[in-house]
């Protein structure tokens, strides 16, 4: 029914060393072959960007595409930006819409925003979108429970490929506010786990 995967956006520099620094061509490849920019969070060459000093697990740049019974409904170019660490915030939606059947928020950057609401029963309308004008990128009615539970398993994916290429380790030696961020983020997912089984 739901296919997710998680794509890691290539560092900058890796990008400039594949294009060169031309433009045009930079932004031809962009708007054609946007796929080129990513790497799936699986892919041996992920763990050399997870797997370095500069990746921080608060603010890595990344886009999980999402498809519902064949039809896309994220997309690697729509919206058309990835996000600043998405998946903390496809956390805390899941978080208050388990709570309010309603949550907005940020959708990894600060100009667009995404929404999940409870439309029709077992139902729920999850959009993304531009926060000053409303300008609508994805709109789709899925069944709740079965959104929130893979949008859930690809967070514990994510969870499980950082854990296992010692991200989290590194961010707590970095910065001691963090000493318990992976453990935390755990407790989080198995506890909308918990409270969508009830």
């Amino acid at each position: 029914m739901f296919k997710l995967k998680t794509y890691l956006r290539k560092p900058q520099s890796r990008i400039e060393a594949e294009f060169g620094h031309d433009l045009e061509r930079y932004q031809r490849v962009y708007k054609n072959e946007r796929e080129k920019f990513y790497i799936p969070i699986d892919d041996d060459n992920a763990a050399s960007i997870i797997d370095c000093e500069k990746f921080d697990v608060n603010y890595f740049s990344m886009i999980i595409v999402i498809q519902y019974n064949g039809a896309n409904v994220v997309e690697l170019d729509n919206p058309p930006i990835s996000g600043t660490c998405l998946w903390f915030d496809y956390l805390a939606m899941i978080e208050r819409y388990l709570a309010n059947q309603y949550a907005e928020g940020l959708y990894g950057i600060d100009y667009f925003e995404m929404q999940m609401k409870a439309c029709r029963k077992d139902e729920m309308a999850f959009s993304i979108y531009l926060a000053h004008n409303k300008e609508r990128f994805v709109y789709a009615v899925l069944p709740q429970k079965a959104f929130i539970k893979a949008l859930l398993h690809e967070l514990q994916h994510i969870w499980g490929r950082l854990h296992e290429l010692g991200a989290f380790e590194r961010e707590a030696l970095r910065n001691k506010k963090h000493a318990f961020l992976g453990e935390e983020t755990s407790i989080r997912i198995q506890e909308c786990l918990r409270k969508l089984d009830q």
